[in-house]
């Protein structure tokens, strides 16, 4: 293949798709993947540490310096660590068609039997797509045995920002208005977060299987013959199917390089009294409580529902704001910010969420 990538230095989609031909399948699979939400075009996999799971080392306790006279002895700085083991999860979409309709196109010419599978392949690819980002998002063992832990998993108790450094609930933030009534389900039927993430192998870690070539994707040898029983009109319906795979997880090797604002209420930001100044002073604190380091190529970005991005917009105009945040086109590259963090909109957050407390 073309375009060697270091792994150490992670794979992005972008990177991937460097590796096919224009045209190929492999090419439209990674290419509708790579196009579905902002997250997922911004991730790079790095390749797990064991060949069935990844193993991070992180700290548990940070060091703590002291003071001595001359001729005292010394105590140990106290500085400690957990392996923390992971396992991957596996998702898949499985495309059918049609084999009698796959044949008509092919006697008008491969070209057209092609585009009709790759029309096909982009319908089936979305889904996988949008499964990766809720996943890495929302995902819960608890309950889908199946999936993967995902970052509301851990973030999912609210804390306080003067709690220990180390708490995952230290960087939960609850952004609902305190005019309102939270127990009340007509303030609540339309919630919705922002994730603070800063992916990386030293942050959080999404990996893949590190025996593969293609970041734990899967595109299927061949299309196999299918056959199926007509329930209506007996006979065999025969069809061609294709198994596309993705095989990964997240490790969270820093939680203090990751948060979430939770309880946004989409449809009343905008009215409830005195919110602007309110929601305000919480996004200021949570932008500020994420931290990545420069130096090893690190980026925070936040994540959250393109409809949410409108309606903090609206609420900064409101307050006269409109310098705290950037959404234009900067050298034929469209940018959004917020407080000076880089601001990405998938519309896989577009649901409405439970209450967080």
């Amino acid at each position: 293949m073309a375009n060697e990538i270091n792994p150490g230095e992670g794979i992005s989609l972008n990177d991937l798709r460097g590796r096919y031909e224009a045209g190929s399948l492999q090419r439209v699979v990674v290419d509708e993947i790579h196009n579905h939400d902002d997250l997922i075009s911004d991730v790079k996999w790095y390749p797990s540490s064991k060949d069935d799971r990844d193993e991070a080392e992180y700290v548990v306790s940070k060091p703590k310096a002291r003071h001595r006279m001359m001729g005292e002895g010394m105590l140990a700085s106290g500085y400690s660590t957990q392996v923390k083991s992971t396992t991957p999860c596996q998702s898949y979409a499985l495309l059918r068609i049609l084999e009698e309709r796959y044949q008509k196109e092919m006697r008008k010419g491969e070209g057209f039997a092609n585009a009709y599978l790759s029309k096909h392949v982009r319908q089936q690819i979305g889904s996988l797509g949008e499964l990766m980002v809720m996943d890495i998002l929302y995902g819960s063992r608890k309950v889908d045995p199946k999936g993967m832990n995902g970052l509301a998993t851990f973030y999912n108790t609210i804390g306080s920002v003067t709690g220990a450094p180390l708490d995952y609930s230290t960087r939960t933030m609850s952004a609902f208005p305190t005019a309102l009534d939270i127990s009340s389900a007509s303030n609540t039927g339309n919630l919705r977060d922002i994730f603070a993430v800063t992916f990386g192998k030293e942050a959080i870690k999404p990996f893949y299987p590190k025996d593969s070539e293609s970041i734990g994707l899967d595109f299927g040898s061949k299309m196999e013959r299918v056959p199926e029983k007509d329930p209506k009109n007996g006979g065999t319906i025969w069809y061609l199917e294709r198994q596309f795979k993705w095989e990964g997880g997240l490790n969270i090797v820093n939680p203090t390089k990751a948060g979430r604002l939770v309880n946004m209420p989409l449809d009343k930001m905008t009215s409830a009294s005195g919110y602007a100044e309110e929601l305000l002073q919480k996004l200021i604190r949570f932008t500020d409580l994420v931290k990545s380091e420069k130096s090893l190529g690190e980026k925070t970005i936040l994540y959250m529902d393109p409809m949410l991005w409108t309606e903090i917009k609206i609420l900064l105009c409101k307050v006269k704001w409109q310098n705290a945040f950037k959404d234009e086109d900067i050298d034929s590259v469209h940018k959004k910010e917020l407080f000076g963090r880089e601001v990405r909109t998938n519309e896989s957050q577009a649901f409405a969420q439970a209450v967080v407390s």
